[in-house]
């Protein structure tokens, strides 16, 4: 599922900021192809949480991978992909998560939370990672995550879930 490169505009993105200087814009200042890249800045909460979201048409709710790649900037707290599908009687939430505080790459599912390693990824912005996570819609089973050249067997871990009766609609979030 190609969703974007930043380089026409951000307009395809809501961003959700907190905190005074909070914000989400395209920069030119580090990029992994072409000349722009979406930035995140975290506002003066601790608590502060930052992310774009995005909606898409439902797409067949089978086998479905989303990619992207992300730079470590200084006092980064979490990276986070979330998928977020719906179908009009279940809401489902696919949600891989990297702290790099503490270097933990963790996976929320069904029975909670599980951590999947502990990393050591290159910090600065001009550095980028990126990651993979693909899940079945149609079992509501993760299949696998793959962050660099380390790919994650999760296929035992389900998908969150519960009762939802509100447009059958796909939401992903980067955080």
């Amino acid at each position: 599922v190609w969703l974007d490169n930043f380089e026409d505009n951000a307009n395809k993105w809501t961003a959700f900021t907190t905190g005074v200087g909070g914000s989400f814009a395209l920069s030119a200042a580090a990029c992994l192809n072409g000349g722009k890249s979406g930035l995140l800045t975290t506002g003066d909460t601790a608590s502060g949480t930052n992310y774009i979201t995005r909606h898409l048409n439902i797409p067949v709710l089978t086998r479905l991978g989303f990619e992207f790649s992300f730079s470590l900037g200084a006092g980064l707290g979490l990276v986070g992909l979330e998928m977020r599908p719906r179908n009009g009687t279940t809401l489902y939430l696919a949600q891989l998560r990297y702290y790099p505080q503490t270097d933990l790459l963790q996976l929320e599912h069904a029975g909670g939370t599980v951590t999947l390693n502990t990393l050591n990824l290159l910090g600065g912005i001009t550095y980028f990672h990126t990651w993979k996570l693909v899940i079945d819609f149609s079992t509501a089973k993760y299949i696998r995550a793959i962050l660099g050249n380390k790919e994650y067997d999760i296929s035992a871990y389900s998908l969150k879930a519960s009762a939802d009766t509100g447009a059958p609609e796909m939401n992903v979030t980067v955080q």
